[in-house]
């Protein structure tokens, strides 16, 4: 069987590949790096094994981050083109990180020693920081969106902490939830989610105002969590506002001299009960139809000749019919709520020498009349030659006419027009229906809001079927509703 070689060999293998010097300098190296390894317990750099486990570690890991990017691709047209252009070169650098990575692991995938694990490490520690300052892009800007992308980060990376990699620095992937809601007795708790060695000790954090560090708190599955005092956040304030916090971990473990640690500025908002304040500016609608009555006379006569037999129809539309009472369409009246009400027949008579001539009204209300007529002429016959007939008298017609109208301002029913909404509240307004309109469709509206989860506050003005929805609110509205709503306040 072949003889495995010791971790420490394969260590050296590794560093006298790296350094082109003669035999002799050689043996010089060894003698400075055996004390110095075994003096400060420096974790070899590659092994005599196989990769293949890790490798699938490493692909396990490279999916997360894909999962990421699909997140934020899927929300970001919701963002403006600023933002989306930072987004978008953040999503290139880590695509370019990624690549880099699997064509590192799949082209040296049989042995670690072949690999350099410092490109690496540095591939993945600039991978994960990418994917912090994604986190911390769409936490801190994106205006409309919630917890979704940000939750697909904090999943993904929770399951990256979990691989064992070789060489993984500690890095932190994302802060969740990133809020703390004022006026809470227990104060809050922000998680901040990443992968770090508690046993080189422990993580620190600075709020402001503090002379010492605070000590994070750990928690299952190497889950740090900062401790936001109450006295921290039991104001009364109407806006949210961002404590700027100074988070440091360690990164590198050292025996001979204190641990390296990076330092990270996080962001914390605190926000208010009052999330929302909205007001109703104006809400419109066309007020019910007036109507005025008008009615016409339409003569009419049909013939035949001797032996003929004739089914006429007289057909008019309420165009027709307004033209012949000359009503102004453009100006004094609405076509498109205008009618015939009804019509009928007077004045019947003519030359009816067969006796079934007739005339009658098949069709009298809505958009049309039509009156069908029979005209039939008598022909030859023993008694004598054949004669003519003919068919008379009116059609007497009954429009309403409706006068155009001017939408002015209609009432609302379900809630206040002016209010300010806390976690969890809503309020839905409905236009004030009428008798020829219980449900009243409403036609414009102003609606004003200031939104106080933001530091500085979001303020909109929104017109009729235009939306708003931000981490916290959705508004919408239609002409048959406004709904308003805030969401309960929820930990990622």
């Amino acid at each position: 069987m072949p003889t495995r070689k010791p971790k420490l060999a394969a260590g050296l293998v590794a560093v006298q590949g790296a350094y082109p010097y003669s035999s002799s300098r050689r043996m010089v190296l060894r003698a400075a790096v055996i004390p110095a390894a075994l003096l400060l317990g420096c974790a070899p750099r590659a092994r005599a094994v196989p990769l293949v486990g890790d490798a699938a570690n490493i692909f396990a890991w490279s999916q997360a981050i894909q999962e990421i990017r699909k997140a934020v691709a899927s929300a970001i047209q919701a963002m403006d083109d600023a933002l989306k252009a930072r987004i978008a070169d953040i999503d290139s650098r880590i695509g370019s990180r990624l690549q880099q990575i699997n064509q590192m692991v799949t082209a040296q995938v049989t042995r670690v020693e072949d690999v350099s694990h410092g490109l690496l490490d540095k591939a993945f520690r600039e991978t994960n920081d990418l994917v912090f300052e994604l986190s911390q892009l769409i936490q801190d800007q994106a205006v409309d969106l919630d917890f979704r992308v940000n939750g697909v980060i904090v999943n993904a990376m929770r399951g990256v902490a979990q691989l064992p990699f070789v060489n993984v620095r500690p890095f932190i992937a994302a802060t969740a939830p990133g809020y703390v809601v004022e006026g809470r007795q227990g104060g809050g708790r922000i998680e901040v989610v990443g992968y770090f060695r508690p046993e080189w000790g422990l993580a620190e954090y600075r709020l402001p105002g503090d002379v010492k560090p605070r000590t994070c708190t750990m928690g299952a599955d190497n889950r740090v969590y900062m401790e936001i005092p109450p006295a921290v956040i039991q104001r009364q304030s109407t806006v949210a506002k961002r404590l700027k916090v100074r988070f440091n971990f360690p990164t590198e473990h050292h025996y001979l001299w204190p641990n390296t640690r990076d330092e990270r500025e996080l962001e914390v908002t605190v926000l208010p009960n009052a999330v929302l304040h909205y007001e109703l500016v104006s809400a419109e609608a066309d007020p019910d139809w007036v109507y005025e009555i008008k009615s016409v006379a339409v003569p009419y006569n049909f013939t035949a000749g001797a032996g003929e037999e004739h089914t006429p129809q007289t057909v008019l539309s309420i165009e027709d019919v307004g033209r012949m009472i000359g009503v102004d369409w453009n100006k004094r009246h609405e076509l498109s709520a205008s009618s015939i009400q009804r019509a009928w027949l007077s004045g019947e008579g003519g030359n009816n020498p067969t006796g079934d001539n007739r005339s009658r009204v098949i069709e009298s209300s809505g958009a049309r009349i039509v009156v069908a007529h029979y005209v039939h002429g008598k022909g030859n016959d023993i008694w004598g030659g054949g004669k003519g007939a003919n068919t008379s008298g009116v059609i007497n017609i009954e429009v309403q006419l409706a006068l155009k109208r001017t939408q002015s301002a209609w009432p609302v029913k379900g809630g206040q027009t002016t209010g300010t909404l806390a976690w969890g509240q809503s309020t839905t307004l409905f236009p004030q229906g009428s008798p020829q309109e219980p449900k009243k469709p409403l036609k414009s509206l102003i609606l004003r809001l200031v939104d106080n989860s933001y530091d500085p506050p979001i303020q909109r003005t929104l017109a009729l079927r235009e939306a708003y929805r931000s981490k916290f609110v959705t508004v919408e509205s239609t002409p048959e509703r406004i709904e308003i709503r805030v969401r309960s306040f929820i930990r990622a």
